[in-house]
This record gives C-alpha cells, sequence and structure tokens, in this order.
C-alpha cells in the first residue's frame, strides 16, 4: 500500500496533469500572437514615418503652384495680360476670398510664386533691390498680423498710386507707387507689398491702409526696419539698421522708446543700452565709448543727468552728479596716480569745499577753485594733525 501511494504520489509529480496541459498549450499560443502584435506595430510605425516624409515633402513643395487654388492660378494669368499702364488709378485683377488669403493659407504661395518677381522687376532704387535680394522676401506668419475683427470678402489686387505732386498727364514716374496685395472695400487690409514712388519697399501687413503689425521696411538708401508697425508708424519691437548705427528695441511713434541697444557703426563706434524717451537717451542705461571709457547712470535727452559713474580707459574713476554732461554738484574721482578727491565740482572742475588725499595719505581739506587749491584750508597728516594753510592758484602763501 505504501509503495502504491509513493506511485501516485511521484507520477502527480512527473507526469503533467490536465492543468500543466493546458498552461503550457496557452503559453505555444501566446508566443506567436505576441510576434503578430510586434509586427502590427512595426507597420503603424512604418506608416507613421511614411506620413512625416509626404509631410516634410508636402512642405518643401508647398511654393510651387500645383499647391494652390485654381482661381489664384487663373489670377496670374490674367495679371500677365496688363502692363502697369494700363491700371493706373484702378484696380483690376481682384480675386474674392472669404476669410482673406492669409487666413485661408494661400498668401504665403501666391507671393512666394508671383509677387516677388514683380518686386524685382518695378523697385527702381539699386540699394533696396540689392537688399532685397540678399535678405529674400520677409517671412510672416498669419499672427504676425494687426489686430482686426473684420470677416468681410478680401480681395488680391494690384494698384497704382500717385502722389499730390504728380499726375496722370505727365506720367509721374518718381511719384508713382505700386501695391500688390489684400484689400478690403478699397483699403489696403491684410498682407501686401508697398512700392513707395518705386523707391522704398514694404513687406508685411496694413490695416486701413497703413502698416500694421509686422512689416520689413527697405528705404531706397538701403537703410532696413524690420519689426512691428501701427497705423503707418514703428510701434512695439523692432530692428533699425542705418548706415550710421543699428538700434534694436522697443519703439513708439516711430522712435525709440523704452529699453533698447544702440551701436553706432561710424566714429565714434559708441555702445548704448538703456531707456530711451522720443529717440532719446533718458533715463537709467549704459553708454560704452570707443575709446574705452564707460558710463553707467542717468541720462536726460541724450546727455549725462543725474547719478552716475564714469570709469575712464586710463583708470580714473568718478562717480558723483552730472548735468548735461559734465561733473556738476558732489562727486567723488579716484585718479589711477591713487589720489582721491571728494567734494563739490563745477564744470568737470573742482570748485568750492572738497578733499585731495594723495597716495601717502596726507591730505588738504578746504576750498578748491577752477580744479586748483584756492583760499583757506588745512593739511592733515596720516597721524591726523592738521595745520591751518591758505593757497592762491594752488599756490601756498602765508
Amino acid at each position: 500500500m505504501g509503495n502504491t501511494a509513493c506511485g501516485k504520489w511521484c507520477s502527480s509529480i512527473c507526469s503533467p496533469g490536465e492543468e500543466e496541459q493546458k498552461e503550457a498549450q496557452k503559453i505555444s499560443i501566446t508566443i506567436p500572437e505576441n510576434s503578430k502584435k510586434r509586427a502590427k506595430q512595426r507597420k503603424k510605425k512604418a506608416e507613421k514615418n511614411k506620413k512625416k516624409v509626404e509631410k516634410k515633402t508636402k512642405k518643401k513643395a508647398k511654393g510651387s503652384k500645383k499647391n494652390l487654388p485654381a482661381e489664384i492660378l487663373d489670377q496670374k494669368e490674367f495679371y500677365d495680360q496688363f502692363s502697369d499702364s494700363d491700371c493706373e488709378n484702378s484696380d483690376y485683377g481682384d480675386m474674392h476670398t472669404k476669410p482673406s488669403l492669409m487666413r485661408k493659407g494661400y498668401c504665403k504661395q501666391m507671393f512666394k510664386n508671383f509677387v516677388y518677381d514683380w518686386i524685382k522687376e518695378n523697385l527702381e532704387s539699386e540699394k533696396a533691390l540689392a537688399k532685397f535680394i540678399r535678405l529674400g522676401p520677409f517671412k510672416v506668419k498669419t499672427r504676425d498680423a494687426g489686430a482686426s475683427d473684420d470677416t468681410s470678402p478680401y480681395k488680391i489686387q494690384k494698384k497704382v498710386e500717385y502722389g499730390k505732386s504728380s499726375s496722370k498727364e505727365n506720367n509721374g514716374e518718381k511719384m508713382k507707387s505700386l501695391y500688390f496685395g489684400e484689400f478690403l472695400g478699397n483699403c489696403k487690409q491684410g498682407r501686401g507689398v508697398y512700392l513707395e514712388n518705386k523707391q522704398n519697399l514694404y513687406e508685411g501687413f496694413f490695416i486701413n491702409d497703413k502698416p500694421e503689425g509686422k512689416g520689413r521696411l527697405i528705404y531706397s538708401n538701403g537703410d532696413i526696419y524690420q519689426g512691428e508697425f501701427e497705423n503707418g508708424k514703428f510701434s512695439g519691437y523692432g530692428k533699425l539698421v542705418t548706415k550710421a548705427d543699428f538700434c534694436q528695441g522697443n519703439f513708439k511713434d516711430g522712435r525709440l522708446n523704452g529699453v533698447a541697444l544702440e551701436i553706432m557703426k561710424q566714429s565714434p563706434k559708441d555702445k548704448y543700452f538703456g531707456h530711451f524717451v522720443n529717440g532719446k537717451k533718458h533715463g537709467e542705461g549704459e553708454l560704452i565709448f570707443e575709446d574705452g571709457d564707460v558710463y553707467n547712470g542717468e541720462f536726460k535727452n541724450d546727455k549725462f543727468h543725474g547719478e552716475g559713474t564714469m570709469k575712464y580707459d586710463n583708470g580714473d574713476v568718478y562717480t558723483g552728479h552730472y548735468e548735461d554732461s559734465v561733473m556738476e554738484g558732489r562727486g567723488k574721482l579716484t585718479l589711477k596716480t591713487g589720489e582721491v578727491y571728494a567734494g563739490c565740482f563745477e564744470n568737470d572742475m573742482f570748485e568750492g569745499q572738497g578733499t585731495l588725499t594723495k597716495k601717502d595719505g596726507n591730505s588738504y581739506e578746504g576750498n578748491f577753485h577752477l580744479g586748483k587749491k584756492h583760499g583757506e584750508g588745512y593739511h592733515i597728516d596720516r597721524r591726523g594733525k592738521r595745520t591751518r594753510v591758505k593757497y592762491e592758484n594752488g599756490k601756498e602763501v602765508e
């Protein structure tokens, strides 16, 4: 009986029962199922990568004519039938869209395909054209447009305008301005390109006939402003590059206002970073001179005014009050020789009461005039001993 029980016990351990057989079957089934899942995942990943590649290819080819709606392509052929002289003081070839081309996503292709060749053909200023070709088209995004809630139909137009001192009778070549872009009613609205007198080039956005939002203005002399516009003027953050200087910062009504950087490109090649008001240095700022001098402090109408510190290239340092860019009032001047003057200044010179301390520790405390010891005062040695003295024009007298 013992052997029989042992045999049953051993057989239950050594030979697989029904449950063990089922588990083994499950494992054998799950292995191919897992491989099928992995195959599906690989397939999905491959399809996803394929879509990404297709998307990139579409982006690269976005500027091609095939991506444009048929009505825009028809407009191009329609535009080509006319010269600028055929449409003086009138608009033609208008294409209505609702909403604007910019919001519809066609404006970029339209400008890329047609407008930039038109700029090269019509911009007469050699300097402005050279800048445009070097920089390439101004890149914009939908969010760069000025704030406008209009949902009325927009249209694409070419238009010729004349200034007050010109007329159609004399052809007014120098005063003729050209526009290619979006209109709302009779106003430039949306994205457009404007050739003022065929000399200055503006690319960007318009609201009510005026630049609004982000844009770029290239002047006939080669100067460039790129940034935000409001009501036709530089307003907001922007960069202005001229032959004389480079400015980057906040503008208001066409002038620097707020914090900005100004770098002079012609001698003296100074650099300024700080506050501006109406295009002038005003408030706290730092001015680095071409010769190495550095001023940190307050400005008023482009001049040092108020408290400030001037570190000279030769090692001298002045800290104190300024008026109209000269030392005026109380201040402290530390010379590279080790001498220190603390007291009153007038017109950049020691004037009135002050103390001049030498490198060895001896000092003079008393009156100064035109930068020299003048009047009564005291000699004070390193131990603090005071001796009464009198000076005239820097010379001691009895």
